[in-house]
Formats: C-alpha cells, structure tokens, sequence
C-alpha cells in the first residue's frame, strides 16, 4: 500500500504582506464566520430553548432571539463589507480583474430577471450577494482564509457531537419508518444546529475540503474524524457520496505528482472524475424516467423539466419550489426545491440562468485544474464535493444567503478569484510548516 506524504496534498502556504493585505484577510475571516452564524445560530438557539427538532416540511417562525441572531449575522455581514469597501479606497490592494465580478455576477442577474418576468418579490436580500461579491473583490484574500471554513465545519461537527451525547432531543431526529429508514448508526438522525440531518450532512461535506487548510497534523486528523462522524450519524448518502468523490481526486492528484506515464494518467484521472461529477449532474435527472427513482425525487425532477419546458428562458422564477411545495399536487411533498442543481437553475431561472451557472462552473473547473498542477488539491477536491451534493441537493440560489452561502457560494468565489492570481501565488508558496496553525 503506497502512503500519500501530507506534503502532496497540503495546499501551498502563501506569504501575506503586513497591513492593509493582512486586515483584509481578517475582514473576510470574520465575514465568513458572520455567514456561518446566519445559517447554524438562529436554528441552534431555536432548538436550546426547547423547540424539539422538527420535520423539514414543516414551517414555523424562529423565537425571539433567534430571529435576532439572524439579523444580528446579517449586519454583521453588511458591516464588515463597508468596512473592506472603505477601508480599499484609503489604502488599495491588488485585485482579481474585474470581469470575474461581472461573471460571477450573471447567476444573480439571471433570478433577478427571472423574479421581474414571474412577478416575484426582489426583497431587500437581493441586494446582499453583489454587495458582498464586491467587498471579495477588493479584498482579494489568499485562498488560505478557507482555513476559517475548516475550523468552522469541524466546530459543527463537534457542537453536534457534543450535543448528541447529552441533549439528544435537542439535535437529532427519528428516522422514517420501513423502506425509508436510512440511519446507518442506531434510529436516530444526527441534524446538529440546522435542523435537518441532510443540511448538517451537506454542510460537512463542503466544509471538508477546507479542513485541509488547517495546519496541525493532529488537528487536522481529528477534524476530520469528528466531521466523517458526524455525516455518517447523518445518514446522508450524498455527502458521503461527496466527500468519497473529493478525497480520490485528492488522492489521484498527490499520485500525478511528477512527468511519469503513472503520475500523468493519475491526473488526468482526478480532472476526469471532477468532470464527470459536474456532467452527471445534468445527465442523471435528464435520464431518469422513473418518478419513484433516487427516492421519489424522479417525480421531482421529471415535473419540474415539464415545467422548464413551458418557460424555458427566464424560467419560473426564484420562488417557485416554494409554491408549488404548498399549492400544487403534482408534485412529490419534498419538493421545497429542485434536489439537483441543474433542475433548479432550469427550473426557476430557465437558459438565462442555466448559461450564467455553466460559465461560473467552468470557471471554477478552470481555476481548480490550474491550482492543482500547481500543488494546491482544495479548489478541485471542493470541486468534486460540490458536483456530488449537487447531484440530489441544491446549495445556493445565488439571490438568498441560506444555510451553505459560506461553504458553498464563498470558496466559488474565492476559486474564481484565485485562478486570475495563483501565479503569483504560487510563486511565493512554502511547503506547509508543521506545527504552525
């Protein structure tokens, strides 16, 4: 058995300058966590009080605090992009070229026409995601500070593990009865502080990817375990799916280190697994003519491209999901949304929206090969979560902040972002300092 040295995983450590670079850096650290907190404390709070986790369908108002904990997260969002956004124009910093705003900018214009041609509402959180974009691009930070997403992930796998021990109730779920049973570990679902255990188990496995990122060898080992834990008391199939499909394109691109026939087929295996998970998640739902496949979702999927079908530019508008869970009968009770990436970019924002996401992805893809011929294997092992989540979940709809905006939407970002500046990056990289944090 060959054994992969942590220095052909490792990402390559990047120098950040003194001052204004390094409070930009911090600036998006706390940012990050600020996204964190919208999405894990209003529901965590909720669930303390004493309001037993509940079935995803069902729909109720947070309590007080908890509704403050989300405005609060919110503030704290649009407070530190004005202090980055003020802060650039006193002292500038290099930045990533501008066109990369505007692409990824388009998935956003896309349900912002979508929602005028279907007389949805705009709301006042329309205006956060180009806000936010905007203060990532003039703080341009080193893909390093998705560390901060690492520590994050291994927090709530950890929070949730805790709680599970020694208030049960608080973070966990019975499973469904008969064929729908799915716990892998005793009758109960771990749903930690989201409330449900597929979105603790898709959060777990967008953040591992990050954990590598966390310095320690020890930390990091055990960040990983708590988080694998935790997904697996999740019982969420398309997380484990996800972090299955990151660590072999890891895996695959620590062995393509070097210009051997083994070491190049290795590569252009990781870039073809990445691939292949991102057209699956097309291909599979355009597949399938079952509506009882791939657990009821088949009935999902199928109704929802009849739907495309009936307005295929603009789509049917970024609320759809949301009536049709509530007022239509031809469609499965669980569909809240479209459980595929595809099918929900399609669905609700039609070709305008479904051309914006596939030039995003292929930047994104772009950017993450580049990096890792370069050394740094997080943008194409997030690469390869994020297509496998995607296959069965949807995890941004590029207009609402939502339970993933900081594992999800950040690190595309901050990949896109990275691609017009990994030379430079690079350039200056160290191997990983053992022991450093």
């Amino acid at each position: 058995m060959t054994v992969v040295p942590a220095s052909k995983i490792m990402p390559p450590r990047v120098r950040v300058t003194a001052g204004g670079a390094k409070r930009h850096e911090t600036s998006v650290m706390v940012l990050i966590v600020a996204l964190w907190c919208f999405a894990a404390l209003p529901s965590l709070i909720d669930q303390v009080q004493g309001r037993e986790v509940i079935d995803v369908t069902q729909s109720r108002s947070l309590t007080g605090l908890a509704a403050y904990a989300q405005v609060a997260s919110i503030g704290l969002v649009l407070l530190v992009c004005a202090h980055i956004i003020i802060s650039k124009a006193v002292r500038p910093v290099p930045r990533a070229s501008g066109w990369l705003v505007v692409l990824l900018l388009l998935p956003w214009g896309a349900a912002q026409i979508a929602t005028a041609f279907s007389s949805s509402d705009f709301g006042i959180s329309t205006i956060y995601f180009p806000f936010v974009l905007f203060a990532l691009w003039l703080a341009n930070p080193p893909l390093e500070v998705i560390r901060t997403i690492g520590w994050l992930t291994v927090l709530t796998a950890g929070v949730s593990l805790v709680l599970m021990v020694i208030a049960p109730l608080i973070v966990t779920i019975p499973q469904s009865a008969g064929e729908y049973a799915k716990a892998l570990v005793g009758d109960r679902l771990l749903a930690g502080p989201y409330g449900h255990p597929n979105t603790l188990g898709v959060a777990m496995a967008l953040g591992f990817p990050a954990i590598l990122y966390i310095r320690k060898s020890r930390t990091r080992v055990i960040g990983y375990a708590a988080t694998f834990a935790a997904l697996l008391l999740t019982a969420s199939r398309t997380s484990l799916l996800a972090v299955v499909l990151g660590v072999a394109v890891v895996l695959l691109v620590a062995v393509g280190r070097g210009q051997n026939v083994r070491s190049q087929l290795a590569r252009v295996l990781a870039y073809g697994l990445a691939s292949a998970a991102l057209i699956a998640v097309v291909v599979i739902p355009l597949t399938t003519v079952a509506p009882e496949s791939w657990s009821n979702r088949g009935r999902i999927w199928i109704t929802s491209l009849q739907y495309f079908a009936v307005s295929p530019v603009a789509g049917n508008g970024p609320d759809f999901y949301g009536q049709v869970a509530h007022f239509m009968t031809d469609f499965n009770r669980l569909a809240f949304h479209g459980h595929n990436m595809f099918i929900n970019v399609s669905t609700t924002t039609g070709w305008l929206g479904l051309s914006a996401f596939g030039l995003v992805i292929a930047a994104v893809l772009r950017s993450s090969v580049r990096a890792a011929a370069r050394g740094n294997c997080f943008p194409l092992m997030f690469t390869a979560a994020f297509a496998g989540v995607s296959l069965l979940e949807v995890v941004t709809d590029f207009r609402n902040f939502g339970s993933f905006a900081y594992c999800a939407w950040i690190p595309i970002v901050l990949v896109v972002f990275s691609g017009r500046n990994l030379q430079a990056q690079v350039s200056e990289a160290q191997l990983p300092v053992e022991g450093s944090s």
